[in-house]
Parts: structure tokens; C-alpha cells; sequence
């Protein structure tokens, strides 16, 4: 049955299918499906539903109402035609046919259960194994999967560019409210540390600001855009692609209680704000499962990862004026190389560049006599990462700070990662108290 069903895919073009949800950017408020003015959306009862089931594991001959609630779940969120989807910009339903009888699990329900196992890193077997009931019953974004827009050829890569982009480099965002769960502060803060560490690996600079291209609210249920939320669980926020009116925007359910880190009945409101920034930059969802793109919310991510900086570079390209590579040196800037030969975890092809040469040198050994030096450390890291300096000359314009646990506000630091060393080399940011943009 496996083997047919992958022949299945790879003739349907669904191999490689990445989850291509918030593709709406272009439509107005009042283009968007509409949807009963109710106090939410019934995918959060659904997937209750399925959170509940436990043991029985559906496959294809079954029939009961575990299977139909597997069946309404999956059309909610694309895997079947759903007239509620018609009018979203490029969507169309992963399998064109539906069941004959929603409460049996038949061959199409197979598809679309097999579908949905690809689109999210699962095993595909095209069963409702306890694994994928768990998952569908995961808090997630709530817009549907897939989109007809073509993927690339990705390789080793599962990130998922929108096909939208802002075409200046310069974004501006602004709160319309904000949620009675933290104060102003604390909100202002978390966002701007997400839109600080989108910065840092790509040429995007990000100001709060009363004319803003990107609009951030909170709401629950019906909250002003034809998409209610759905109470609290399921689906925690939404955000459109870059684009005209709603295109860009960012919504959290006030259903939620946010926080800033992880707890049993609350969610960080640090993870969801990049994952959502990152909607609104024009990446779609990744089937990497350690990404901050994956669809769905499971433990705390407030640090991009590997298929994340993959992904928003392939859109904006290489970061200017101060950059990082952990890929070699970047054609065409001057480059010297970091490393620390006493750590085993592949420091061997990592680069900080500039556009120009600003004389830094790289010390293993303790300060360079005559140069002004910032000690490079990561307190997490036993490998001997004590005595490690990046030098400038003592008149050169470039004063730095070293920040091991997340980026300074605003616009001025280059994330330094090498996600291959397991210690948390990925929270790691050189600022700078000026940068010549």
C-alpha cells in the first residue's frame, strides 16, 4: 500500500509537498471567505476531538466518526475541495475528490491523511497513527496547506518561500492594541526582538512607526478580518505575506495567555511574533520540524535555525555592511575566518565579512596587542571558548558588543551561528553602537 501511495504522490507532483499556508496577501477584507459571525471558527472542536482519541488507529476500510472528524479537519485546512477556500489567491485542494462517505476512510481520505503526513515531517503511511492524531490535535496556524504555486528545488532544505517579498528594504510596523496578558513594554519588546533577529541574518531593517507597512493587533473570535479565531488552542495567530491593505499583518488570539517563555497553559508570545514575522517576510511554512517556520507550535523556539536563515536569505539575499557565513567566505566581501580549533563541532568554514575592509583580525589566543578587541564567548560551550577576540584597530569607527542570549534591540547586530555545535550556538549576536546603513 506504501509504495502504490507514493507512486501515487510523486505522479500527483506531492512528493516534496512544504505546508504553503498564508498565501492571502492580495485579498481585501471583504474578499475573504466568509465565515459565520459566531464566536470562532469550529477547527479548535475538531481538533479537541481528535486530541481526545487515543489507541484505535484508523486505515483505509475503517468507518466511524473518528475517521469523518479526521476528514473535517483536513478539509479545513485544504486537503479537500471547501468552498470557503475558493476565493483565496492560487488555492486549490490537495486531492480533488472527496469521500463518498466522510465516515468511511476510503482511498481519498488516504491521500489527503498521506498529504498532510509529508507536508509536516511525519512518516507517511497514509494512516491516522498516533503520531499524526497528535499532531493535528497540536495548536497551529489556521490558514489552509497548500497553494498550486510551484516550490523550488530545495535540496536538503525544507523551507518554503511565499513567491511575495517587500520590495524596500526598509519595513515598517506599528501595534494597533495589545494584549491585557503583559504590558505595553514587554510586547514592544518581544516583537522588536523577533524583527531584530530577522535583521541579523538578512539586509532588512525594521522600525515601529505610525505609517507602517506591518499592522499587529490582538483579537479572539471575529476580530475584523472574516477569519475568526477559534477560542483558546489550536490556532494561536495568522499573518499575511507582504502585500497591499492586509497584506503583512499580524494577529494573535486574545484567547490565548501569552508570556514571555514556555508553561504549562501559556504560550511565548516570543516564538509565535518570529514565526509570524516571518509570514509576513514572505516565508511560508517548513516541513523541518526544529525550524521556527514549522506549522505547528509544540515548545518554545525564540532562535532561528538553520532552515530559517536558508530560507528568508533566499528572498533578501546576504546580509550588507556586516555579515556572517558558517558556509565559508562570501564571494565578493572581505572575509576572515572564526574559529577554535579545541572545539570539535565544525568551526572550520565560518566567516565574519563586510563590504569593506574594516581591518578586524581574529584572535584564538587573548587580545591582539595595539587593536581594540571584544572578547567572543558562549558560557554554555566547554570547548575552550574563553580567549577568543574579534580585533579592530584602536581608530577604527567600529565599537562592538558580544551578546550571548539574543540580539540588542533594533538594527545594528549579525547573528553568529554554527548550528551543527549542539551549545546553543545559536542565540549568539555581535552589535554594534553604530552601523553606517
Amino acid at each position: 500500500m506504501v509504495s502504490s501511495l507514493h507512486h501515487r504522490l510523486v505522479r500527483r507532483g506531492l512528493a516534496a509537498l512544504a505546508c504553503c499556508s498564508f498565501t492571502v496577501s492580495c485579498v481585501a477584507d471583504d474578499e475573504l471567505p466568509a465565515q459565520d459571525e459566531d464566536d470562532g471558527a469550529p477547527g479548535g472542536a475538531v481538533a479537541d476531538e481528535l486530541a481526545d482519541v487515543s489507541v484505535p488507529e484508523p486505515a483505509v476500510g475503517d468507518r466511524g466518526e473518528q475517521v469523518a472528524r479526521a476528514y473535517a479537519y483536513l478539509k479545513q485546512y485544504g486537503y479537500f475541495p471547501n468552498p470557503e477556500l475558493e476565493r483565496l489567491p492560487g488555492w486549490k485542494p490537495v486531492v480533488e475528490r472527496e469521500p463518498e462517505d466522510p465516515q468511511v476512510f476510503d482511498e481519498a481520505l488516504e491521500e489527503a491523511v498521506a498529504s498532510f503526513q509529508e507536508a509536516h515531517g511525519l512518516v507517511v503511511d497514509g494512516t491516522l497513527n498516533a503520531e499524526t492524531q497528535r499532531l493535528m490535535s497540536a495548536p497551529r496556524c489556521g490558514f489552509p496547506d497548500h497553494y498550486a504555486q510551484p516550490r523550488p528545488l530545495k535540496g536538503p532544505a525544507q523551507y518554503a518561500p511565499s513567491g511575495q517579498k517587500w520590495g524596500d528594504h526598509q519595513v515598517l510596523y506599528r501595534f494597533r492594541n495589545f494584549s491585557p496578558d503583559l504590558s505595553q513594554d514587554d510586547i514592544r519588546g518581544a516583537v522588536a526582538e523577533a524583527f531584530a533577529r530577522w535583521s541579523a541574518v538578512t539586509d532588512l531593517l525594521f522600525y515601529e512607526d505610525s505609517d507602517a507597512d506591518i499592522e499587529i493587533s490582538f483579537g479572539a473570535g471575529n476580530h475584523g478580518d472574516n477569519w475568526p479565531f477559534d477560542g483558546q488552542g489550536s490556532v494561536l495567530a495568522h499573518a499575511w505575506p507582504p502585500g497591499s491593505g492586509i497584506g503583512g499583518d499580524i494577529h494573535f488570539d486574545e484567547a490565548e495567555t501569552w508570556a514571555l517563555g514556555g508553561g504549562t497553559g501559556v504560550i511565548d508570545l516570543r516564538s509565535v511574533a518570529l514565526h509570524e514575522i516571518g509570514h509576513a517576510l514572505g516565508l511560508d511554512h517548513s516541513d523541518d520540524t526544529e525550524a521556527v517556520m514549522y506549522a505547528f507550535y509544540q515548545d518554545p523556539k525564540p532562535n532561528l535555525r538553520h532552515d530559517d536563515v536558508l530560507g528568508i536569505q533566499s528572498i533578501y539575499g546576504e546580509r550588507l555592511t556586516l555579515s556572517w557565513s558558517a558556509w565559508g567566505p562570501i564571494p565578493g566581501k572581505h572575509c576572515i575566518q572564526v574559529a577554535e580549533y579545541a572545539d570539535p563541532y565544525a568551526w572550520d568554514d565560518n566567516y565574519f565579512c563586510s563590504d569593506k575592509d574594516i581591518g578586524a583580525q581574529w584572535s584564538m589566543s587573548g587580545p591582539i596587542p595595539g587593536m581594540r578587541c571584544t572578547q567572543i564567548v558562549e558560557p554554555a560551550d566547554p570547548d575552550t571558548w574563553n580567549d577568543n577576540y574579534l580585533c579592530v584597530p584602536v581608530n577604527s569607527k567600529w565599537f562592538f558588543n558580544w551578546r550571548y542570549d539574543g540580539p540588542d534591540r533594533g538594527n545594528r547586530c549579525v547573528q553568529w551561528h554554527e548550528f551543527a555545535d549542539p551549545h546553543t550556538w545559536d542565540d549568539n549576536f555581535l552589535c554594534s553602537l553604530y552601523l553606517p546603513f
